[in-house]
């Protein structure tokens, strides 16, 4: 009678002290995008420009939102208070995208893939309870990459005739380092001013910065990556690129995502004294220098591309981040081929170089200054749809219908 007396207490007492969830709920369906990216992209393409348009929100989104997403916050309640063994895992998939030990009673699950159904069990001692949550099907995929903003997927957005562009297999990105130090720093440039020297040692160049400081009141951004910055005061010795990367997220992108080949789109003087990539011997580093928007349409900005596509053309280069040091207008145009090839529509397209607006506040990065000339460009091929201008824009190239075929195979869902 005492002993099954005190075994009912030890169970109750075992039971109460079980893991119990809490969030998300079963079969819940996340977003992953944060609310100003989801709002923006909500709207229509007429809207989508004309906010473009507003320096306001330009300034706010730059500032508050960014492109940045939003993690899987799972939550539970343990009364025991110490380390639980959490796992999230695709459905379909061999192994966990998280695995690992947690203390508390919450953590966030970050870069997950959308539409995707997942499960996620905690585990306290040999006791496991399990739920599942679905990610919205909203694209684009955004990535939380320390150091390197305007990650995102390649992958995740829906084709026009419904399929979709598989995930995991080709990132864009800002640049994997800085680029190269041609410039004098803020302390050299404001001492060159204060003595009255800038125009005398730099001619236009450095008339240029007096007048741009002489506008803010003494006061200016030296961002040494600044466009302004960059045509301007070079140094004598040049400087090799400073990292971005640290390296817990060299091994993030290395053996999470798995990236072998880094194709890098800047110029000589953005990678001078560069031999490798910044991931190391471990990823292939493809030099190709690219040109943006009109520049698509000349001679180099056509022999660049060439170079680029013929990776993605090989299977042994995936998975692939390519990048040119904002993330912005090289990529955003070779980002807009690619997927244009694919059969995204070209509101997605649009959609996906827009979003960048998030890291500018800039109005030069706008449509009429910038991927509009692209356009122009683009819709001079014969074709009915985005698809076929673009298919039309590779095979002037070089490539042919085979090629095109072997890309859609590898980057397409079945």
């Amino acid at each position: 009678m005492h002993k099954t007396i005190i075994t009912s207490v030890l169970l109750a007492a075992s039971l109460a002290q079980a893991v119990t969830l809490v969030s998300p709920q079963e079969g819940e369906e996340l977003c992953l995008l944060n609310d100003g990216n989801k709002a923006f992209l909500s709207m229509d393409a007429a809207a989508r420009r004309e906010i473009f348009k507003d320096k306001a929100w330009r300034r706010e989104a730059a500032k508050k939102w960014r492109s940045t997403p939003k993690p899987v916050t799972l939550k539970w309640t343990d009364a025991k208070g110490g380390k639980v063994h959490v796992t999230v895992t695709k459905k379909g998939a061999d192994r966990p995208w998280f695995d690992a030990d947690v203390s508390g009673d919450s953590v966030d699950v970050w870069d997950l893939e959308i539409a995707r159904e997942y499960e996620w069990t905690v585990c306290e001692g040999e006791t496991c309870v399990r739920r599942t949550f679905r990610t919205q099907d909203f694209a684009p995929r955004v990535m939380n990459v320390k150091g390197v903003p305007n990650f995102r997927d390649l992958g995740g957005w829906r084709t026009v005739d419904g399929k979709r562009v598989r995930q995991g297999l080709v990132y864009r990105s800002q640049g994997l380092n800085q680029n190269a130090g041609y410039y004098l720093n803020s302390k050299e440039t404001m001492k060159l001013y204060k003595a009255g020297k800038l125009e005398e040692l730099y001619g236009k160049d450095g008339l240029e910065i007096k007048k741009r400081i002489d506008r803010e009141g003494g006061k200016v951004d030296f961002d040494p990556n600044a466009p302004w910055m960059r045509k301007s005061l070079p140094r004598k010795d040049p400087q090799p690129p400073k990292a971005r990367l640290d390296e817990p997220t060299k091994a993030y992108l290395l053996d999470k995502l798995g990236i072998k080949s880094d194709i890098d789109l800047r110029g000589p003087t953005e990678v001078w004294g560069m031999k490798e990539s910044p991931l190391g011997s471990r990823a292939t580093w493809f030099w190709y220098q690219n040109h943006a928007y009109g520049g698509m349409h000349q001679p180099v900005g056509k022999e660049g591309f060439t170079k680029v596509f013929r990776v993605f053309l090989d299977e042994k280069n995936y998975p692939i981040d390519f990048h040119c040091i904002g993330g912005a207008d090289r990529t955003g145009c070779d980002a807009w081929i690619l997927n244009g090839l694919l059969g995204v529509a070209e509101d997605d397209l649009m959609k996906d170089w827009e979003l960048t607006c998030f890291e500018y506040e800039s109005q030069a990065f706008g449509h009429s200054s910038r991927i509009d000339h692209f356009l122009e460009g683009l819709n001079k091929y014969p074709g009915a749809t985005m698809k076929e201008k673009c298919e039309n824009y590779v095979k002037a190239l070089g490539f042919t219908d085979a090629d095109l075929a072997k890309f859609r195979s590898i980057m397409l869902e079945n």
